[in-house]
């Protein structure tokens, strides 16, 4: 149930006024916004006002209550407490983008400000070609730090086991491939 578990859940933000969240534990933390483009509506709050609703869908994934029409759509911890770290925005073309800067000070305030000892980001790194992903940079740099975090502070680093176009087939994307991450490909 997650009973008297935390997670923390760094992505674009979560609709907490979702009827599936109707008795949830949601603690939204700050927004994490040193890169956000001019004109980008949503950007000063931890509500996902994207159209895409990536926040909000795993937030339901996690803690959903199965309520309010719902009753089928429980999450895998409905009795933990769900730290939102909003460090995601939607781009003009519809797509989720998380500066890197972002997603390591997310990382970081998740570790050193919340009592979450799992933490999700659902993004991969370094894709660069209209998917949800991270705004490039230097990825063996991100990674090396989110290891060392995932190391020191003990906790599981969940993530999405996305799978670029021109890898091989069933070859994921970092941070999927962090050697002490779990990383889910299909639920």
């Amino acid at each position: 149930t997650g009973a008297g578990q935390a997670v923390a859940l760094i992505d674009s933000g979560v609709d907490a006024m979702h009827p599936a969240f109707s008795g949830a534990k949601i603690v939204h933390g700050p927004v994490f916004s040193s890169a956000w483009p001019a004109g980008v509506s949503g950007q000063n709050t931890p509500d996902d006002l994207t159209a895409l609703g990536h926040g909000t869908q795993l937030a339901g994934i996690i803690v959903g209550q199965g309520s309010s029409g719902f009753a089928r759509h429980v999450g895998m911890a409905p009795a933990a407490t769900l730290y939102n770290l909003k460090a995601a925005y939607q781009t003009s073309q519809n797509e989720a983008w998380m500066p890197g800067a972002d997603m390591l000070a997310a990382l970081d305030y998740a570790v050193l400000h919340t009592p979450a000892k799992i933490v999700n980001i659902s993004f991969s790194l370094g894709l660069g070609n209209g998917m949800q992903g991270y705004d490039g940079g230097d990825t063996g740099t991100i990674l090396t730090l989110m290891e060392n975090i995932v190391q020191n502070y003990a906790i599981a680093l969940v993530t999405s086991a996305a799978v670029a176009p021109g890898f091989a087939s069933g070859t994921p994307v970092a941070p999927a491939t962090l050697r002490n991450g779990i990383a889910v490909g299909a639920m």
